[in-house]
C-alpha cells in the first residue's frame, strides 16, 4: 500500500497529524498494511505519555475479549501490555523506540496468526481455524447474544517478551545531593572549603 493510502485511511494528510486514540487504533486494525518503518514514523510523532497511554487503552480494549477461563492467554497479554507500556513511558523513550516498535509488531504478527484457534460456529454450524485476534472479536460478539462459537486454543499458544528493566537515573535526587554537601567525609571540606 501506499503512503498516502496508508493516510488517507487515518484521514490524516501526514504524519504529524497523527495524535488521537482513534488514529492508533486504526492503525492497529491495519496491521496487513503497515511495516515496522510505518509504526516508528508514526510513533515519534507522539509524547510519550500519550504512547504509553494508547498502548494501555488498545490492550485494555481487545483484552476484554479474552475468555475468563483462558488465564494462559491472559497472563501473555498483561506481560506485553506491562512491558510495551513502560519502554514507551521510559526517560530514554525514543532511544529504545526501535525495540519498542520491533516488540509491538512481532506480537501483531503473532495475535493475526491464521490457525492458532479452532472455532466452531454454533448456529451455521461450520468449522474454521481463525486467530487469535479473530477469536477476542467473536467472543465479545457471542457476550452481546450476537452469535454463538465454541473456541478451542491450541495448547502450543505462547508468545515471550522480556521484563523491561528500567534504567535507574544518572543524576542523584536532591536529597542525596544535599547529604553529600552536609558530609565532612565528603570532597568539600566545610572548614577548608577547596577540593581535597
Amino acid at each position: 500500500m501506499k503512503r498516502n493510502e496508508l493516510l488517507d485511511i487515518l484521514e490524516i494528510k501526514d504524519w504529524k497529524e497523527f495524535q488521537y486514540y482513534e488514529q492508533f487504533l486504526l492503525l492497529m486494525e491495519h496491521y496487513e498494511l503497515i511495516n515496522e518503518e510505518v509504526l516508528f514514523k508514526a510513533f515519534a510523532k507522539i509524547s510519550p505519555e500519550d504512547l504509553s497511554l494508547f498502548l494501555e487503552m488498545y490492550f485494555d480494549d481487545i483484552m476484554t475479549g479474552i475468555p475468563e477461563d483462558n488465564i494462559d492467554l491472559y497472563k501473555i497479554f498483561s506481560t506485553v501490555k506491562s512491558v510495551l507500556t513502560e519502554m514507551a513511558y521510559a526517560k530514554d523513550a525514543m532511544r529504545i523506540m526501535g525495540q519498542l516498535v520491533f516488540e509491538l509488531y512481532r506480537f501483531l504478527g503473532w495475535m493475526m496468526e491464521d490457525k492458532r484457534v479452532h472455532c466452531r460456529d454454533l448456529i451455521e454450524n461450520t468449522v474454521k481455524e481463525i486467530s487469535i485476534y479473530e477469536s477476542l472479536i467473536l467472543f465479545r460478539i457471542e457476550r452481546l447474544n450476537e452469535g454463538k462459537y465454541e473456541l478451542n486454543f491450541s495448547e502450543e499458544i505462547n508468545f515471550h517478551i522480556d521484563e523491561f528493566e528500567k534504567e535507574e537515573s544518572v543524576f542523584p535526587d536532591e536529597d542525596t545531593d544535599q547529604d553529600m554537601m552536609d558530609d565532612e567525609s565528603g570532597l568539600i571540606d566545610p572548614e577548608n572549603p577547596v577540593l581535597m
